[in-house]
Parts: C-alpha cells; sequence; structure tokens
C-alpha cells in the first residue's frame, strides 16, 4: 500500500478529477495519511475551479480526513462549495456536515 501511496503522490497533478477524488477516498479509508495527507488537499485546493458542487462537498470531507492541517486547506473548499450549496443532494450535504463535525471549531471560517 504504501508504494501505491507514493505511486499517486508523484501522478497527482495529472489525475483527472474523477480520479483524484478516487484517490483521495481511497487513502482516507486505507490510511494513507502520510504519504497522501499534503498532496492531495494541495491538489483540490489548486484544482477548486474544476470540481463541482458535490465533488467540492466530497472533497472537503477527503481534506478533512486526510490532511494534519485542514484549516490551511479547506477555507477555500468552502468559499467554492457555499454557491453550490443550494442544488446538493443530501449526501453532498452529508459531507459539509462530517467535515464540519470533524474539524475543530477553530479552523472553521463560516
Amino acid at each position: 500500500l504504501e508504494s501505491l501511496g507514493k505511486a499517486a503522490s508523484l501522478k497527482v497533478t495529472e489525475l483527472s478529477v474523477k480520479n483524484l477524488r478516487e484517490v483521495s477516498f481511497a487513502g482516507a479509508n486505507l490510511s494513507l495519511v502520510p504519504i497522501l495527507g499534503s498532496c492531495i488537499p494541495q491538489a483540490a485546493v489548486e484544482r477548486v475551479s474544476d470540481f463541482k458542487g458535490s465533488d467540492l462537498a466530497f472533497m472537503m470531507h477527503a481534506v478533512s480526513r486526510l490532511s494534519d492541517n485542514p484549516g490551511e486547506y479547506l477555507p477555500l473548499l468552502e468559499n467554492a462549495v457555499l454557491p453550490h450549496v443550494p442544488t446538493l443532494t443530501p449526501l453532498g450535504l452529508r459531507y459539509i456536515a462530517m467535515t464540519w463535525a470533524k474539524v475543530p471549531a477553530s479552523d472553521r471560517n463560516l
């Protein structure tokens, strides 16, 4: 798993939005935080305009699980997802709620 995580971290800039979502989900579930904990959140922030509303909500949740310092990345993702809130699915809203439940209140800008 470690070599897979390292390979993904080297290719993160080449991943499509869909693949970035899949790698972030797998990384969080497979405890690859030490390897993917900074490159995935950074890639999400750099490509924030590529994501749609539900993807942004999912990436907020993934960043909160992957990053040791989610407060560094979440404000930009939160601001990007706000215009999409009225159109989010219940699952997208759930991802946002789980993000806010995980991240300490001092890290939230909303």
